[in-house]
């Protein structure tokens, strides 16, 4: 897990926001019942006084952090699914276009598919 501390008139992304600490907790072999309190470092430069934030996980917290896990990655497999479908329906639509394209004579069978980019660039790109 990592820490970072910025000011709340920027986003995350800005430079302003920097890692003031970094936590594995995947490393603790303690068991987990009830709450967990994770304590960070939140001081940002070393001249500054240090200051510390508790953070306090409850098993509710975790739960929910496992399904929205879960949830992404099943979201992550959808489209994933979604996509090899329609490269699928793109490859029989390629197929298609170099039957017809052969058919007509416009393409060899030496390498049809750049030949079909290139018939369908050149289309695209006509004025």
């Amino acid at each position: 897990m990592k820490i970072y501390k910025g000011p709340s008139t920027k986003g995350f992304t800005d430079d302003a926001h920097e890692k003031v600490d970094e936590k594995n907790l995947s490393s603790d072999e303690v068991p987990w019942v009830g709450t967990r309190r994770v304590q960070v470092n939140m001081t940002k430069d070393h001249w500054e006084r240090r200051s510390v934030a508790n953070v306090v996980f409850d098993e509710g917290d975790v739960m929910s952090l496992h399904k929205t896990l879960i949830n992404g990655w099943q979201q992550r497999a959808q489209t994933a699914d979604t996509l090899a479908k329609e490269v699928l329906v793109l490859q029989e639509a390629l197929r298609h276009v170099h039957l017809v394209a052969s058919l007509a004579g416009i393409t060899s069978h030496e390498n049809p598919y750049a030949e079909i980019i290139d018939i369908v660039d050149s289309a695209l790109h006509k004025e």
